[in-house]
């Protein structure tokens, strides 16, 4: 054996200079080894009995969770991480099952913790606000909502409260003002509006009474003033406003305000005014004198609009819908399409959108999904083509892309892949064709190409022999 390795070597050599010096993968490279390897032996230093001390390896520290079933540790606490759970293999692949815990970045508070079971949420979960207060908490049952849940705002106070059953409202859910009065009564079926509805002001006195049927605007809807008595009524049958052309449209202000502007059928605009010619009270558009179907409506205080805010289609199908508090969206929001699929849901904090946010087409596929902090786009970041595949995958701080990214044909075959950094392409990225072959590879600086990956050293083999 070691006559054929000498006569392979020489072979070598005659056919190609320097490979009686081909090193393998696992010695040194040439700059790494030492002065003395390439000096003569008449000038190499001289031995010493100095002993290497061989190098210290850091132990690996388990991160400090408990997990069931012999589950094991992922991720870590604050200070060093912000994101710690347990971990098992489900079909052989790893899976979230225990406790899993998150913190905002850079800080010691708790942002969301929920129990796994065999990677489905499956138990309690809770989350806070980056001031400590509690934002959400409810149960989980097989990946979905069950039970009782609640919600609170940064403030503290209590938001809306309702049961669901098997991941979709369920009964009465209600909204709260801020000084924990009832602000809006609904009832659901299967995630659904069916059945009473009814809107307060923040005093506890009833603004508006009505009726839902498989989600849609169904029966009398009569406005109450806050002594009780009726200044405006619509009627509505399957989300349709009902409205005789030459009938006077209803319209009337709380006692001690002044009534402004014009109603079908002479105008299509409404609203009343306090002594010091403020907006006070209720508010009407509508799309035109002679249909009298409403446009716009809500209600404003001292000038400025507050609590519930409506928008509809020609057709009386709601377009948006959003609370105000001095002015400013505060609260969930939502808009349909014209077909009355949803369009878009999220919520606002002080005007500026927070928490998840979700996106549909008009047929109701997926369009766009991701969380918000204080207007800013956080976190993962999912789009998706109008057929339903995954569109892109993208991490978000502060608004800015940063961190992994990648993207998909619609025909499910990966489109690229790559590093992003402060909204900047960096590092290697990779792009594929419609078919998933790979057609570039680049490396980045500040969304510029300065490069390409170094290709592979080929392996040498040996030749074949008779």
């Amino acid at each position: 054996m070691v006559r054929e390795a000498m006569r392979w070597i020489a072979v070598c050599a005659a056919l190609v200079p320097g490979c009686d010096r081909l090193r393998g993968d696992d010695e040194p490279a040439p700059e790494q080894t030492s002065k003395a390897a390439s000096t003569p032996a008449a000038e190499t230093a001289p031995a010493t009995d100095a002993k290497l001390e061989p190098e210290v390896v850091p132990p690996v520290v388990a991160p400090a969770i408990t997990c069931p079933d012999g589950g094991t540790g992922k991720g870590g606490a604050p200070p060093s991480a912000h994101e710690l759970w347990c971990e098992t293999v489900a079909d052989g692949k790893p899976v979230r099952h225990g406790r899993w815990t998150r913190w905002y970045e850079g800080t010691t508070q708790k942002w969301q913790e929920q129990d796994y079971l065999q990677g489905k949420r499956d138990g309690h979960a809770l989350s806070w606000f980056e001031n400590g207060k509690k934002s959400e908490e409810g149960d989980y049952d097989d990946d979905e909502k069950h039970g009782r849940w609640t919600t609170w705002a940064e403030d503290g106070s209590k938001k809306e409260e309702g049961e669901y059953k098997a991941g979709k409202k369920q009964g009465r859910w209600t909204d709260f003002w801020p000084n924990a009065r009832a602000r809006e009564e609904t009832e659901f079926e299967a995630d659904v509006e069916s059945g009473s509805y009814v809107e307060y002001r923040e005093d506890g006195s009833k603004a508006l009474i009505g009726s839902f049927q498989a989600g849609k605007k169904h029966g009398t809807f009569t406005q109450l003033d806050a002594a009780g008595k009726e200044i405006a009524r619509s009627e509505w049958i399957a989300g349709v406003q009902q409205q005789t052309p030459s009938a006077p449209t209803s319209f009337a202000c709380p006692e001690g305000l002044t009534s402004k502007g014009t109603p079908p059928p002479a105008g299509t605009e409404a609203w009343c005014e306090n002594a010091s010619a403020q907006r006070q009270g209720p508010y009407r558009k509508w799309h035109d004198a002679g249909t009298a179907r409403i446009a716009m409506q809500g209600d404003y205080q001292a000038g400025k609009k507050h609590g519930r805010w409506q928008e509809f289609y020609a057709s009386g199908d709601p377009k948006e819908e959003i609370d105000f508090r001095d002015d400013k969206r505060e609260g969930e929001f939502a808009g349909w399409w014209k077909n009355g699929q949803k369009r878009v849901e999220g919520e606002y904090w002080s005007n500026k959108r927070q928490g998840v946010w979700r996106w549909w087409y008009d047929d109701g596929q997926r369009k766009l999904e991701g969380e918000y902090k204080r207007g800013d786009k956080q976190g993962e970041w999912e789009s998706f083509y109008s057929a339903g595949e995954r569109e892109s995958k993208e991490q978000y701080e502060d608004d800015l892309r940063d961190g992994k990214g990648e993207y998909w044909h619609d025909n499910g075959k990966p489109s690229a892949a790559g590093t992003w950094k402060a909204d900047k392409k960096q590092g290697a990225w990779r792009f594929f064709d419609e078919n998933g072959r790979l057609t570039d590879e680049s490396i980045y600086k500040d969304d510029q190409v300065v490069g390409r990956p170094p290709r592979r050293r080929p392996e040498f083999r040996k030749p074949q022999t008779d």
